[in-house]
């Protein structure tokens, strides 16, 4: 009688397959948080479009997901100024020897901190200046509200992504 040890050779760890189920996994969480940019600017007259991009970095494997608006479009720089605030500043008129005609009354569709937007109010059309001293626009910091409220869920659903991945390799032990 012998006692026999066959060796057991794993099969190659598809890394490829792991990384694009994380990418994935990225690419669904990339989407809860569009629609919170989306609700920001509901009501919006001219709403940023938003983005989803994913990629894996090839050196670690690490997922970078990124939801983003283009500031070069018009509807992008608004969304900036608004997330961001502004400082004090002067508007002068596009043309020269035009005047500004704007609301007295107004009550804005956003507040700080806040991801929804509202009806918002603009009296009418009753003050016209050569210039305005903007007093700056108050920051609603919707990047970081949405980055705290995410931040958790994200690495709790990569983890999780992670898991089945393993899970589903021929190297899971069962």
């Amino acid at each position: 009688m012998a006692v026999v040890f066959k060796a057991i050779k794993p099969s190659r760890f598809d890394d490829k397959k792991f990384k694009e189920d994380m990418r994935h996994a990225a690419e669904a969480e990339g989407r809860k948080i569009l629609k919170d940019y989306q609700a920001i600017v509901r009501t919006w007259e001219h709403k940023p479009e938003f983005k989803v991009s994913t990629s894996v970095t090839a050196a670690t494997g690490g997922v970078l997901l990124e939801v983003w608006t283009d500031s070069k479009t018009e509807e992008g720089q608004i969304f900036k100024f608004v997330d961001e605030g502004t400082k004090p500043h002067e508007i002068w008129p596009k043309r020269q020897g035009g005047v500004l005609a704007f609301a007295s009354a107004f009550t804005p569709k956003t507040r700080p901190r806040t991801l929804s937007s509202g009806a918002g109010k603009r009296g009418p059309v009753d003050t016209f200046r050569p210039y305005v001293q903007h007093p700056g626009t108050e920051a609603r910091e919707y990047t970081e509200t949405i980055e705290q409220k995410w931040q958790k869920p994200f690495a709790k659903d990569m983890q999780d992504a992670m898991n089945k991945a393993a899970r589903e390799s021929p190297h899971h032990i069962k």
